[in-house]
């Protein structure tokens, strides 16, 4: 069996407007398409607000959706708050 190459990523802060991390996120997508991993991950923050806006984490989905290669993601506080639990309050 070969050799299972992972990209990890992490702290992507992607949101639509302003989109102060997409010019950095888009960079990185490049140097991914050119070592073509098994598998990328994305450990969390991976949108600026996503607890608060919904449509951060929808761009931030899209954004991934750019990803050539199987990946998955792991929420940080910017995606679910400081106190997931608090979700099931709302």
């Amino acid at each position: 069996m070969g050799a299972f190459h992972v990209i990890h990523i992490s702290d992507t802060h992607l949101r639509r407007d302003p989109s102060w991390f997409l010019p950095n996120f888009r960079a990185v997508l490049r140097l991914i398409s050119g070592l073509q991993p098994d598998l990328v991950i994305n450990t969390g923050d991976i949108s600026f607000d996503g607890a608060e806006l919904e449509d951060d984490l929808a761009f931030a989905r899209t954004c991934h959706a750019g990803l050539d290669v199987p990946f998955r993601a792991f929420p940080g506080n910017h995606d679910v708050g400081d106190n997931p639990m608090m979700l099931h309050t709302r």
